[in-house]
């Protein structure tokens, strides 16, 4: 009887042990592979934070790799993003679905999904680049990703940018100065203070002035654009933009911007208000209307036909100095090179028009910031019009307008110029 019970227990003893064994052997194998997972984060997040860029963070949501990152780094956006997307291919195992979400100053701007093995199958020429074209997904609006939060690594926030940069104002002259210039180099220190909400200064330092009445050529150091600058993105692709300081035109105020896009941002309908005083830190010639307050109040369209990454753009309103007018663009992308022409009417009847252009300045790549960078602007830009009457159609700058900022992150542009990036 007694020998059993001593095999029973021999026989329970020895299940007992199968069983321990089996459960940790099961557990050591789970262990590797949420350590695989956690370290391949914390590798990536490691590397492009290396690299330069801000606001890193790297999370896993239902079997997608979901990356978040800021570019200061490079002057254009693609080419940060292909970058980061050859970071990835050498750390992320083969095979694995990937979520890019590209912010600017906090906000996401752009979602980008594709597979690392599709990846590595265009790098390594396996697959052609249309192939890969087709399954790369860019998207301007993910509303289940828009609000996703993680922790950062490589925070934006007080991190200051100074851009040196030309400013060229160009007008026709008499028989002995053919077309007269005015010069200045302008230092634009940037800085995020919070989600969407910047500091811009500028200050305007002239270099070399030829124009025919002294009084109209400023020739002191003085102020630029010295504004505070909110941006919030919303539901449904639209944005809200506020600016107050001290813009263009030696004009100060507020500026209000609500800006709608639609599909995939190929369309935009806007609406922009402002009140502005006059305000001068040098002493000038003025026309007799521009110390007056004025309220702007204008509406815009924008469709942009993608084959040619052609813009077609109007506006319509009240305008600075209470002109009622409408003004008429037709920009074209050539990658970062932007040409165009406009036309405008005032309700009098008065016809204007020109060309305008913004070329990039080299280098193309930045020095990390860790506290304060000094590099020079990302572009030169440039307008001519036939007339240069002060009052033709025209507004204030105020360093931030919405369809600058954006235009860069079209969702079908974006998507051609990484493919080419990637080559």
């Amino acid at each position: 009887m007694n020998s059993q019970k001593f095999l029973k227990f021999s026989f329970l003893l020895k299940c007992a042990v199968i069983v321990l064994c089996q459960n940790v052997f099961f557990f050591n194998n789970i262990k590797p592979v949420n350590a695989q997972i956690s370290g391949v984060s914390d590798t990536v997040c490691r590397e492009l934070v290396s690299a330069g860029f801000e606001n890193v963070f790297v999370s896993e949501v239902e079997g997608t790799i979901v990356i978040g990152y800021e570019n200061r780094r490079f002057r254009f956006e693609p080419k940060g993003c292909s970058e980061v997307m050859k970071i990835i291919d050498q750390v992320v195992e083969q095979d694995r679905d990937i979520m890019l979400i590209i912010f600017r100053n906090k906000i996401p701007l752009l979602f980008i999904e594709y597979n690392t093995l599709s990846f590595s199958n265009f790098i390594s020429n396996k697959i052609s680049s249309n192939e890969f074209f087709e399954e790369l997904q860019v998207a301007s609006e993910k509303p289940e990703f828009e609000k996703y939060k993680a922790v950062r690594t490589n925070r934006s926030e007080f991190k200051a940018d100074v851009a040196l940069g030309p400013n060229v104002s160009l007008q026709f002259g008499d028989w002995d100065r053919n077309v007269q210039s005015n010069i200045n180099l302008i230092p634009e220190l940037n800085t995020m203070l919070t989600k969407g909400l910047t500091l811009t200064a500028q200050a305007l330092v002239p270099l070399y002035n030829n124009f025919l009445i002294p009084e109209q050529a400023e020739t002191q150091i003085r102020p630029g654009i010295i504004a505070l600058n909110q941006m919030i993105r919303l539901e449904d692709n639209v944005f809200l933009n506020a600016s107050l300081g001290y813009f263009t035109r030696s004009r100060a105020g507020f500026d209000i911007e609500l800006r709608k896009y639609f599909g995939e941002g190929n369309f935009s309908l806007s609406l922009n208000t402002g009140y502005t005083v006059y305000k001068s830190f040098s002493p000038k010639l003025i026309e007799y209307f521009e110390d007056d307050n004025y309220f702007t109040g204008i509406v815009s369209a924008e469709y942009r036909y993608c084959p040619y990454d052609l813009t077609f753009g109007v506006k319509a309103g009240n305008f600075l100095y209470n002109n009622i007018a409408a003004r008429f663009d037709l920009l074209r992308q050539f990658g970062e090179l932007k040409i165009g022409f406009f036309a405008t009417v005032t309700k009098s009847s008065d016809f204007n028009g020109g060309f305008n252009f913004s070329i990039p300045l080299p280098p193309g790549k930045y020095m990390r910031i860790k506290y304060l960078r000094v590099r020079q602007s990302k572009d030169f830009s440039l307008e001519y019009r036939a007339k240069g009457f002060s009052k033709s159609v025209g507004t204030y700058d105020t360093g931030s307008q919405l369809y600058n900022i954006l235009m860069e992150y079209n969702a079908d542009f974006f998507k051609k110029r990484l493919i080419k990036e990637l080559f």
